[in-house]
């Protein structure tokens, strides 16, 4: 159906089935023009519509414009798990060249927030010049809280205040496959899957308060393995993506 296209909202729906595109393989057959014309859509809006259609027909990334990949700096992939709004875990793949490396920062119980804040920041700030990513802007709120609240390395804090959203950066230049551009949708296009069923961001709160109260490491162990689950996924849809455009 047109629904699965990225963007499509009902009203969109409605002008493509007027113009006889009932399903995204209609409308990956046509051309931007002649979808523009035959639906009505703006020209920005047809050419969108057709490239998720484009996406969905091939399985593969679409070309919205030519990406400017970051370049001879280290990367690092940046996620965070919140609880009662209190961050309790950083988590960061560190990428430089051929050289990678896995770090998280822990507050085992909400009291040692600052201390795991501290840490981040001091592993940051090792990098003079670096790309920080996360998904969306989730991290945004939090980061700022934390810098006003615990102060902390200004080097890292600095290296935080100019974090890219990689969500942002992929819908900018890309059009992939998806009805929605959050990462559980984005990264399984790239073959990456989470080792938990039952992975995500509300459930990591829930997970956190089982240990506060039981204490059982087995939760603590899903909690990491779920937040690095992330950050690697992050790591895999810009490698991927990478190598795309290198062949293409």
């Amino acid at each position: 159906d047109v629904c699965l296209l990225y963007g499509v909202t009902g009203a969109t729906a409605e002008k493509l089935a007027r113009a006889r595109m009932a399903s995204w393989k209609d409308v990956a057959a046509a051309d931007p023009d002649r979808l523009a014309t035959a639906s009505g859509l703006k020209e920005e809006k047809a050419r969108s519509v057709w490239l998720h259609a484009q996406a969905w027909a091939t399985g593969k990334p679409q070309v919205r414009q030519p990406p400017t990949f970051p370049a001879g700096v280290p990367i690092h992939f940046y996620d965070i798990e919140t609880y009662e709004g209190c961050t309790y875990l950083h988590g960061d793949v560190r990428v430089c060249g051929g050289e990678r490396e896995e770090k998280q920062f822990l507050a085992r119980d909400p009291s040692k927030e600052g201390d795991a804040w501290h840490g981040f920041l001091d592993y940051l700030a090792r990098d003079k010049h670096a790309v920080v990513y996360c998904w969306a802007t989730y991290e945004y709120r939090f980061v700022k809280r934390l810098g006003e609240k615990y102060g902390g390395n200004a080097d890292g804090r600095r290296s935080l205040e100019g974090m890219k959203d990689q969500c942002a950066f992929i819908q900018e230049h890309f059009a992939l496959p998806v009805s929605s551009y959050g990462i559980k949708s984005v990264a399984p296009v790239f073959d990456f899957h989470w080792k938990a069923e039952d992975a995500g961001g509300l459930n990591s709160e829930s997970w956190y308060r089982d240990w506060i109260e039981k204490g059982d490491e087995a939760i603590l162990r899903k909690i990491l393995r779920y937040n690095l689950d992330d950050v690697r996924a992050m790591e895999v849809i810009d490698r991927a993506l990478r190598d795309f455009c290198r062949r293409t």
